[in-house]
């Protein structure tokens, strides 16, 4: 019986995370932050558990380099891997968070926006949604957290940043073979001291059996 005690204790440490999402020990405190995911059981991806207003982040997956005209931009060169797009919706009805983040996932849609743009490409999945209420705008300050933090680059100069305030350079961040939803949603939960909303589409198309292709990094990307 001497080894059962020690899964025991295991077992008992990993559910008081879960519950707390706190770890004590003597001296120090760990806190791991918890976020308000949509059930595993059921594979549930609703917008409708986004908060009505605020600012989110969406992850995205290229599994091949593409070519992709946006807009006024022209045609711009996308290297295969993730990026990460943060933006803000603090209107009602059509402008809440929650029919911008709805109107995202559309690709059938009038292209109104630079993401607009990309997002319709055939290769263009998006993996993941991290937001969190807000009552102002913070998209700026949450996209440079995510570059500097996570040492994103600017794949093209100006995307979603035509109304920047703070030089961003880019709404639209290069994180190459990095997958980076969990990194993102604790960047929310430390910067805005709330619990961040997470859509995790990858475990949808995991539960439906659909395959998520893992993107074909180049050894070269030749992002800046």
């Amino acid at each position: 019986m001497a080894w059962f005690l020690p899964i025991v204790a295991i077992h008992a440490f990993r559910l008081s995370v879960l519950i707390s999402g706190t770890v004590k020990s003597e001296g120090f405190k760990i806190h791991f932050p918890n976020y308000i995911t949509a059930s595993e059981e059921d594979c549930m991806t609703s917008t409708e558990t986004l908060p009505e207003k605020g600012i989110y982040t969406l992850v995205l997956s290229l599994p091949r380099e593409a070519l992709v005209k946006i807009g006024k931009l022209g045609t711009k060169r996308f290297p295969a891997g993730y990026y990460a797009y943060t933006g803000s919706a603090l209107g009602t009805g059509s402008s809440s968070l929650k029919q911008r983040v709805t109107r995202h996932l559309n690709k059938r849609k009038q292209k109104l926006w630079h993401i607009d743009f990309l997002l319709a490409h055939e290769n263009a999945t998006v993996t993941s949604v991290i937001a969190a209420h807000t009552d102002g705008k913070a998209e700026c300050d949450m996209n440079l957290s995510i570059k500097k933090k996570l040492r994103a680059k600017t794949p093209v100069l100006g995307f979603g940043a035509s109304d920047c305030k703070q030089n961003c350079g880019s709404h639209l961040l290069y994180l190459g073979d990095k997958n980076i939803k969990s990194q993102v949603a604790m960047l929310y939960a430390d910067k805005l001291r709330a619990r961040p909303f997470v859509l995790d589409f990858a475990k949808k198309l995991a539960c439906l059996d659909i395959p998520l292709q893992k993107p074909q990094i180049s050894s070269n990307p030749r992002i800046k």
